[in-house]
């Protein structure tokens, strides 16, 4: 029994590092049926002013499976990662004001945000607290005719400043997150589109609509039986170490 006692308390110490893990299901969303709005003094939507040629994206959610497969959302902190968008902007009135031009967005790294009700999850920007909805953009817009809002060609490769008068956060909305194949996700997306030089900025809203693509429930790693063998020997080493200086 005395032999077991090292291995027994390796266990022990192991046991609560199980019972910590928290799981998550990962969703990919495509968001094909977003509109760009942008109100100025020309009034452009894209669709149909141009099309949005990719974007998606990846929500991971905490969550626990069930014995019979079925996935149960919890409160904790939800992430977004991978966040990418490509659009071509094809709008306007001849002479009055014509728009042309692509804007792609990638995001850097991976945002974190507390998801408190299951049901919406806030994101924060690089300039608030916590690990930022960070976005880089890439941007060739220009426009021709008198009603041309901003300053124009707008040339941007940068990364996309905080939003205005909502605390730099983006608030996210889910729907059906614990129905595979059901879920989806609202919400808006301020960006500025402004001018190379000065003048002024190009305003736009992305109006977010994306819906499931497919999910993966995600066991934290390192896996735990490999933790476990290490951890028992270690701590038997030590057993074995004190008999002997009794010894």
């Amino acid at each position: 029994m005395h032999r077991l006692a090292p291995a027994l308390l390796g266990l022990a110490l192991l046991l609560p590092l199980k019972a910590a893990r928290a799981d998550m299901v990962e969703i990919t969303f495509d968001f094909g049926s977003s509109v760009l709005t942008v109100v100025s003094t020309l009034t452009i939507n894209v669709p149909p002013d141009g099309q949005i040629n990719r974007m998606g994206a990846v929500g991971g959610f905490p969550a626990i499976q069930t014995s019979l497969g079925a996935t149960v959302v919890q409160t904790g902190n939800a992430n977004i990662k991978s966040l990418t968008m490509q659009l071509t902007i094809d709008g306007g009135i001849a002479f009055f004001g014509k728009v042309d031009g692509t804007v792609t967005a990638t995001q850097l790294g991976t945002s974190t945000g507390p998801f408190t009700n299951t049901q919406s999850a806030v994101f924060g920007t690089p300039s608030a607290t916590g690990n930022g909805l960070s976005i880089f953009l890439r941007a060739m817009v220009d426009c021709a005719g008198f009603a041309c809002p901003g300053s124009f060609p707008i040339s941007i490769s940068a990364t996309q400043p905080a939003p205005t008068g909502n605390g730099n956060t983006y608030t996210l909305m889910f729907h059906n997150l614990n129905t595979p194949g059901a879920a989806s996700i609202t919400g808006t997306l301020p960006i500025s589109l402004a001018a190379t030089g000065t003048g002024s900025p190009l305003n736009a809203m992305f109006n977010l609509t994306g819906v499931e693509v497919s999910r993966t429930f995600v066991v934290p790693e390192p896996a735990y039986l490999a933790l476990l063998v290490p951890g028992v020997a270690a701590v038997a080493a030590v057993g074995l170490l004190g008999r002997r200086r009794r010894r």
